[in-house]
């Protein structure tokens, strides 16, 4: 038992016990790491989005606005679900056929392109 008390002076304890403060050092150095890469992450989410809207703001300066007057002479239009056949245009839709009993209406926002009759 001597032998013991005197090793365990000399060397220390052969197994260091974890502290509190230790414990609590390794947690803050684990949130700040979490931290950081949040914070990183968020920074290109946000940055992926202000792209994004950038693109769309774009892309709807570009698109070819549609007016009553330009649609007048239309026999088909097309949106996001395809072609259409057009029934009338009104002043702010144009009004197509569907493959059901009714007819659909279209506004104008919504129309990609179209064909006029070219006879």
């Amino acid at each position: 038992m001597l032998f013991w008390c005197w090793l365990m002076r000399f060397w220390g304890h052969p197994v260091k016990r974890d502290t509190r403060s230790a414990y609590r050092a390794r947690g803050a150095e684990m949130n700040r790491v979490i931290d950081a890469a949040l914070k990183a992450r968020k920074e290109e989410i946000s940055a992926e989005y202000r792209a994004n809207v950038e693109r769309a703001r774009a892309d709807e300066a570009a698109r070819v606005k549609f007016t009553r007057d330009g649609l007048l002479n239309a026999v088909v239009v097309a949106d996001r679900s395809g072609w259409h056949k057009v029934l009338s245009v009104n002043q702010k839709t144009v009004t197509v056929e569907t493959e059901y009993s009714w007819t659909d209406r279209i506004p104008f926002g919504r129309i990609t392109d179209f064909k006029e009759n070219t006879l």
